[in-house]
């Protein structure tokens, strides 16, 4: 999208035949590049567009930014948006542009001051002769230049000057509006003002039952009528401005918003074509008119003729695509009747056609084909708009801290060290195995203790259970077990030492006397 930006222009190579720059003898001894390589075709383009979007249409308005006035300031008028539709000008496509229909409102303009002589009777003695019996009204030719421009002018009615007076005495405000008029410092926005206040009075229904005043002048015998000027009011300064200027058609471009254009008269044909398969409430609109346009310079007036440039005419196709009934009737309007617009398609047929040109699509090395590249491939990187799987946040830069040093003051800050984790030492889990022949990965009985084989074996030893509590156990330090086969086997050793109770102790003196024994 171009925002408030301008295409350097260039002057492009032309040829009168196509491709003439393949067989033109300049270009032989040298190696052409390609059309893609040349940036013709591009660059041609983005000046065409530019042109039709800055400087083919006259300005309507802009907008002022950063405090400043804007270039432009329309005249006063009023408004309608009549809608969005697409307008194609040959190979370019202005999506979204605005139609507005604007109405422009008669503006009151300043004259001289006039001075109204009234009579007034005097004794016949002091003076002789007879003076006219009706008063007259002289108004001196304004020196203001707009007023020699104006088509016709309405001067304002005397019960209406009476009736401005008079709202003066109590609105302050009007009052303060007259005076700026009359002295010639007001602002265009005040005039406008004053001009409504004025219209607002003179639609009052006060105006209906206002007498019209008496022009009778006092004549008697005995007395004299002379002519005195009396002080002229400051309504009677202001004349009203017909509107003379038919409305206009305004475009806005959605690739600039800040500027609105006229489309300017001229002999024009307009066609409406509905679109297929809709109830004809949209359509297309093919306009013909001439370009260059003819604009009236500011300096000239409405009874002026437009300012004709030099610049051979052209018949131009503007087509305005799914347009809406509201922007066809403005424009049917805008043409005029068909009586007219048969007019103009006389008009427009009698236009000979321009001499065609062709673009030298393809350039030798040199300094134009590097100008041309530079001006039609952007200087600085657009950014992709497609979506990556990159996280778009920026990472954080690791900085290196420093330690403290042993010169450096007591109070300065210095980082602390991080305590270094030491690894624990890991516990080996325990093994499980039988307590008799040592062999793991066998399902063990008894608590866990033996494998199957050397229990039936007889190598189990059952945990011995004194005094009916809970007593630990020790087998014998080292007892040989003969299996089957004649093989000795070491019994395993507990750990833990019993524990006897005291009362038992002088009875069980030794672990290995037989039953028999400590009977007796």
């Amino acid at each position: 999208m171009i925002r408030n930006s301008t295409v350097s222009k260039l002057r492009l190579p032309v040829e009168d035949t196509p491709d003439g720059e393949i067989n033109s003898s300049e270009h032989e001894a040298t190696e052409l590049k390609t059309a893609a390589e040349s940036f013709v075709i591009l660059q041609s383009l983005k000046q065409s567009r530019e042109k039709w979007l800055r400087t083919m249409f006259p300005k309507f308005s802009s907008r002022g930014r950063g405090g400043k006035q804007p270039d432009v300031v329309p005249p006063p008028h009023t408004i309608h948006n009549r809608g969005r539709c697409t307008l194609q000008i040959g190979p370019h496509a202005f999506i979204d542009t605005t139609v507005f229909e604007v109405h422009y409102h008669p503006v009151p303009v300043a004259v001289a001051s006039s001075t109204t002589f009234v009579h007034q009777s005097t004794p016949a003695g002091h003076q002789t002769g007879s003076q006219p019996t009706t008063s007259s009204v002289s108004t001196a030719e304004s020196s203001n230049p707009l007023l020699s421009s104006l088509a016709s002018t309405m001067s304002v009615p005397l019960a209406l000057i009476s009736q401005v007076n008079a709202a003066a005495t109590s609105n302050p405000t009007l009052a303060n509006l007259l005076q700026l008029a009359a002295s010639g410092r007001a602002l265009p926005d005040q005039l406008k003002t004053l001009g409504l206040l004025i219209q607002s009075l003179a639609s009052s229904p006060a105006m209906d039952i206002l007498p019209a005043p008496s022009q009778t002048s006092i004549a008697t015998t005995d007395s004299k009528s002379t002519l005195v000027p009396t002080v002229p009011t400051v309504a009677s300064h202001y004349q009203y401005q017909t509107p003379v200027k038919d409305f206009d058609i305004v475009l806005e471009f959605r690739e600039a918003l800040s500027e609105r254009w006229i489309f300017p008269r001229g002999p024009a044909t307009c066609e409406f074509t509905p679109a297929s398969g809709n109830t004809a409430s949209i359509g297309d609109i093919t306009l013909s008119t001439i370009v260059p346009f003819a604009i009236v310079t500011p300096s000239s007036g409405p009874e002026t003729s437009p300012t004709m440039d030099i610049t051979p005419k052209q018949v131009v196709v503007f087509q305005f695509k799914m347009a809406s009934l509201f922007i066809w009737d403005s424009f049917s309007r805008w043409t005029g009747p068909k009586e007219r617009m048969e007019q103009n398609r006389g008009i427009l047929s009698e236009i000979e056609p321009l001499e065609r040109k062709y673009l030298a699509y393809r350039l030798p090395e040199g300094s134009q084909l590097t100008q041309i590249q530079n001006a039609a491939v952007p200087s600085f990187s657009m950014k992709s708009i497609k979506p990556t799987t990159e996280n778009g946040k920026p990472k954080r830069r690791l900085t290196s801290r420093k330690l403290a040093q042993d010169g450096d003051p007591p109070g300065s800050q210095t980082t602390k060290r991080k305590r270094q984790a030491q690894p624990k030492s890991q516990v080996a889990p325990p093994k499980i195995a039988c307590f008799a022949c040592g062999q793991t990965e066998v399902p063990l009985i008894m608590g866990g203790r033996y494998c199957r084989p050397c229990v039936e074996a007889g190598r189990g030893r059952e945990v011995p259970q004194l005094g009916g509590g809970t007593l630990s156990y020790r087998l014998p330090a080292q007892e040989n077990v003969q299996n089957s086969s004649g093989s000795t086997i070491n019994s395993p050793q507990c750990t833990s030492q019993p524990s006897i109770p005291e009362k038992d102790s002088g009875s069980v003196q030794n672990s290995g006397m037989s039953h028999s024994e400590q009977g007796k």
